[in-house]
């Protein structure tokens, strides 16, 4: 290509409306345009990034023998799919899928994506025994995926979510802009998402239990204004809240208990009830169920399925709303005041919580969601027809080890851990160009005859080759180079009357002085081949 004929918009100053650092340089660079929150244009050299990370799922897919598909409704579709395999023999049945994901995103984050759907690459392995080999195995090729793009990121628990999923796994790239928070513990290393996080509820002090009383607490409906009215710690007070749970069948009110300074965990009460879905209940809905307004509600006397936190089955002495209208009762002791149907790790982690493993203080992080593995079993087959007979003759339902992986969030968290003060940097196996030859004087007939030269030898030897043959200052050639990101910079300039050139890694800023019939020589040094 010549940069001369080539839409490379880029610009000297970030604009006001780019947020994250991969944003704005993936705006001054000329890759994308930003049209609304989520919303990007993608310009040809950001399509040529995502047609490179397109080439390189293609090739490494089929390489690990995943045969491409074109499918409407994901998992559903491919357990249609399945449904037709009736022998093990069959199977395992290995496909992907490589499209625009148009679920959408209610916090759209930048990527390299000309919709508000990001371009993702979808993997199904499907089998009927040891799930943990498809799920190590697409584990290793997307982390490898992640190396080749010079990218570093983890696999952390999460949670199951409402969509039927046993196990589930993302892969997140630490960013202090990055969408999903997760802890991690110095100690042991344990890591998993917010949502997922298990921890060490603190063993509370020994006291002998005391009667309960009904107490006058007018107005006090918040935790925070608990404490300060009856002078007791947010960990002593219980927080019941109504939930209002939807099954297939059914629609019923459910109390989530935790401790009053923690937050209930959502997704995990979603799955310990096996809810299709949940919201908390509105105020008409609770008070239909608690008579008393919110901020009032507690678990004496109430008539509903109760899920309690771990971490309210030993408290003593508690605090707890009477289910009356400026009342609060204390000295409410579990068990003896109060019972429930099932104790379940329902709260929310938080900074400082125990390991569950170690018992270090847990750490706050936050990263960007690059990709996702689940496993879907017996609901995932039940409901596509998936079953095959087995060796012994059985019949035997299939499982489903689902991966995908978001191309277009990949290419921006590239840009966000490779750069510099100048610009993007590049790996070989990413950039829109691998070699940008810089011809000094555009107008000099001798440096464009070498140009050309050069620009024909070193895309014969498969490099993908810009040459920079505008009428602009050496100074502009060169910004736009650091900036766009080229891992390979060729200057044409006054060594051509020696007959040689200078070569200069982006990655590095190393520039080295080398013959014109050492050329080739010099860029696998700094892009060594496949």
């Amino acid at each position: 290509m010549r940069l001369k004929d080539y839409y490379a918009p880029t610009l000297k100053n970030t604009p006001s409306a780019a947020g994250t650092a991969s944003e704005q340089l993936a705006v001054r660079a000329g890759l994308v345009r930003k049209e609304a929150a989520g919303l990007y244009h993608l310009l040809p050299l950001g399509r040529r990034v995502l047609r490179r990370l397109e080439d390189i799922s293609l090739k490494d897919m089929e390489r690990e023998g995943y045969q491409e598909v074109m499918v409407t409704g994901g998992r559903e579709a491919v357990g249609k799919l399945a449904a037709e395999i009736k022998s093990y023999k069959q199977l395992p049945l290995k496909l992907f899928t490589l499209d625009v994901d148009y679920r959408g995103n209610a916090k759209p984050s930048f990527s390299l994506s000309g919709s508000r759907g990001p371009l993702t690459l979808g993997m199904y392995h499907v089998g009927v025994k040891d799930p943990v080999s498809p799920i190590k195995h697409l584990k290793t090729f997307c982390h490898q995926i992640a190396r080749k793009c010079a990218v570093k990121a983890r696999w952390v628990g999460a949670p199951s979510g409402l969509d039927g999923a046993r196990q589930a796994l993302v892969l997140l790239a630490a960013s202090e802009a990055g969408e999903t928070g997760f802890v991690t513990c110095p100690g042991c290393g344990y890591t998993a998402t917010v949502e997922a996080a298990e921890f060490s509820r603190p063993i509370p002090p020994a006291e002998p239990a005391l009667p309960m009383e009904k107490v006058l607490t007018p107005g006090v409906r918040t935790m925070a204004r608990l404490e300060e009215f009856l002078g007791v710690k947010e960990s002593k007070t219980i927080k019941t809240l109504i939930y209002h749970v939807a099954y297939q069948d059914r629609v019923e009110p459910v109390g989530a208990m935790v401790a009053g300074e923690r937050a209930v965990n959502e997704q995990k009460l979603a799955g310990v009830l096996g809810a299709d879905s949940l919201r908390l209940a509105t105020k008409e809905e609770a008070r239909e169920v608690t008579g008393c307004s919110t901020g009032f509600s507690g678990p004496v006397g109430l008539k509903v399925r109760l899920i309690a936190d771990p971490e309210i089955t030993g408290m003593v002495n508690g605090v707890a709303g009477a289910n009356e209208d400026d009342y609060h009762l204390i000295n409410v002791n579990p068990g003896r005041d109060f019972g429930w149907h099932q104790m379940a790790d329902i709260g929310m982690v938080r900074e400082g919580d125990a390991c569950p493993h170690c018992r270090e203080p847990l750490q706050f992080a936050r990263g960007t969601g690059l990709g996702r593995i689940a496993l879907y079993g017996e609901t995932w087959s039940k409901r596509s027809g998936a079953a095959i007979t087995g060796e012994d003759g059985k019949e035997a339902p299939m499982e489903l080890v689902f991966a995908e992986l978001d191309l277009s969030r990949l290419g921006a968290v590239i840009i966000e851990q490779n750069h510099d003060g100048n610009g993007i940097c590049w790996p070989a196996a990413t950039a829109p160009f691998q070699v940008v030859l810089v011809q000094v004087k555009s107008n000099d007939a001798h440096h464009s005859a070498a140009a050309e030269a050069l620009y024909r030898q070193l895309a014969d030897r498969g490099y993908t080759v810009m040459l920079d043959d505008r009428d602009e200052r050496a100074g502009s050639k060169f910004k736009d180079a650091d900036l766009i990101g080229y891992p390979v910079r060729v200057v044409i300039g006054q060594a051509l009357e020696r007959g040689e050139v200078e070569v200069t890694a982006r990655a590095t800023g190393e520039t080295r002085t080398v013959k014109l019939e050492e050329i080739v020589a010099a860029i696998e040094k700094i892009i060594p081949e496949d």
